[in-house]
């Protein structure tokens, strides 16, 4: 389950697919940092996840982080 607004939630999820298939890795684990994780986030808050992956070419769990403001983009 990610927090926050559903368009950030779906904007972290869509960036995630699409990692995923531009990179052929598989993410495993996703957890979401900050304010919003608390449940004391404002308005303007970020959004700050990260996630773990699969990296088959190197047969290794990789670390990828990400941050999206509310109103969209990265």
């Amino acid at each position: 389950m990610l927090y926050g607004k559903e368009a950030a939630r779906n904007e972290i999820l869509s960036q995630v697919e699409e990692f995923e298939k531009r990179y052929n890795k598989k993410v495993v684990f996703g957890s979401v940092l900050g304010s919003i994780s608390k449940g004391v986030e404002r308005y303007d808050s970020d959004y700050d996840s990260r996630f773990l992956y699969f990296d088959v070419t190197k047969q290794e769990i990789v670390r990828w982080d990400t941050h999206v403001h509310e109103g969209g983009g990265k």
